[in-house]
């Protein structure tokens, strides 16, 4: 489980100080991974604020959420689909309770009855 650089003294004019070219490394379960550090962090950062890494502990942050990627069974070369964007702005306790029931109540009566039967809730 490393950070790795691809660039040498010769080919680079930063050289060690160099993060353009840092690729993580891992190993699991006899597999190898390996991944461009800014081609896995650039997409997983909050929109606007994408840009590429700037130090090597930022570069080890990443790494962990990498590592727990991997473990978690996830390919992390895949870019996960951004969330939905659901209202969590709810003026009034009407509006709460209707979203409530649209969102919680709704789905758990139509799971629990048996298929064609429409729930009267």
């Amino acid at each position: 489980m490393t950070i790795r650089r691809r660039c040498t003294e010769r080919n680079c004019k930063d050289g060690r100080r160099c993060l353009a070219h840092l690729r993580f490394d891992v190993m699991w379960r006899g597999k190898r991974y390996r991944m461009p550090v800014n081609e896995y962090a650039i997409p997983r950062m909050e929109p606007g604020k994408q840009r590429p890494i700037e130090s090597m502990e930022e570069a080890r942050d990443w790494e962990r959420l990498f590592i727990g990627e991997i473990k978690a069974g996830r390919d992390p070369h895949r870019v996960p689909n951004p969330s939905s964007n659901i209202s969590t702005e709810l003026d009034d306790v009407a509006a709460f309770l209707d979203a409530y029931l649209e969102r919680c109540v709704m789905p758990a009566c139509e799971a629990s009855t048996p298929c064609g039967a429409r729930p009267q809730c």
